[in-house]
């Protein structure tokens, strides 16, 4: 995740990883998510995907996961350089919020992103109270 995506881990960060065990033991991940900068009200991921196939399920567990630890708001950083990335987040519910411009180097901006857990977010079952 660190490599894949230039990200400096905090001691708050909580991984969920996506992978399989081959044959001789070792795991194959095929996506992770870091959560990390855990404010009483919101986490911020990180996420690298290698196949495609593990995206709905790590997304769905990502959000969960910190729904279900009293987040409401999930937040993302991205290169403005990186179309796929960005194609993906908002693809996947999250909403551009600012830019902050020639953040990253010039003509290359860092894009706020954030999706809101509540009952617009596709990726939680929410449970009954009763």
């Amino acid at each position: 995740l660190c490599e894949r995506v230039s990200y400096i881990p905090t001691p708050s960060l909580q991984c969920l990883a996506a992978y399989t065990v081959n044959d001789d033991g070792t795991r194959q991940i095929h996506g992770i998510v870091g959560l990390d900068n855990w404010s009483s009200n919101s986490v911020q991921g990180h996420i690298a995907i290698e196949n495609p196939f593990c995206a709905r399920s790590l997304v769905k567990a990502t959000c969960q996961y910190a729904y279900d630890n009293v987040r409401k708001i999930l937040i993302g950083q991205v290169s403005s350089k990186n179309e796929k990335a960005l194609k993906f987040d908002k693809g996947i519910g999250f909403k551009e919020l600012f830019r902050i411009e020639d953040g990253i180097s010039l003509g290359d901006d860092i894009v706020i992103m954030r999706m809101d857990l509540d009952s617009s977010c596709r990726w939680i079952e929410f449970k009954d109270a009763a």
